[in-house]
């Protein structure tokens, strides 16, 4: 539940929402009236879509206007708006988030198949005496190195977002 909007008062002041919990949506105004509180409520839309509700809430020793709802179909498509960013901003952070964490999870599981392809170059590397030999491993171990850096490099961008580098 995301709170966008809310202006408490005073327990003889009206208090007005805007929340992105779903309630059965009908594109009517609802208004609910009991012992403490009078309710107006009205439900947002994006794209059609139920997204949220925006309420106005009297106490009920106040005088609530005789059209509260009034007020709040002035400010429902604002606040749908308003809300209907919020939600896709939230979206997007949740997947920049999954995809740092797929990155992290790759480059720390490429390093050790790297490492294990450099050390075994490396150590056929220093046994062979042929040099055309040699340059074709070579080959492979300056890949691996490369290889080892980009991962390097990817593990230090996630650290860096993330909050957890250190110099």
């Amino acid at each position: 539940r995301t709170s966008l909007g809310e202006a408490p008062g005073s327990a003889a002041e009206a208090t007005l929402r805007v929340v992105d919990m779903p309630f059965e949506a009908t594109e009517s105004l609802e208004t609910r009236a009991d012992s403490e509180r009078v309710r107006f409520r009205l439900p947002l839309f994006d794209a059609e879509q139920p997204i949220g509700a925006i309420s106005l809430d009297w106490p009920s020793g106040n005088e609530a206007p005789e059209d509260g709802g009034r007020a709040l179909r002035v400010l429902s498509t604002a606040a749908g708006a308003a809300l209907a960013h919020h939600l896709r901003i939230e979206d997007l952070r949740q997947t920049i988030r999954a995809r740092d964490d797929v990155l992290s999870v790759v480059a720390h599981d490429l390093q050790n198949p790297i490492n294990v392809i450099s050390l075994a170059a490396n150590s056929l590397l220093h046994r062979l005496p042929d040099a055309s030999a040699r340059r074709s491993l070579d080959r492979i171990v300056r890949g691996a190195q490369r290889a080892s850096r980009m991962v390097r490099d990817l593990q230090e961008v996630s650290a860096i977002e993330t909050g957890r580098f250190v110099v």
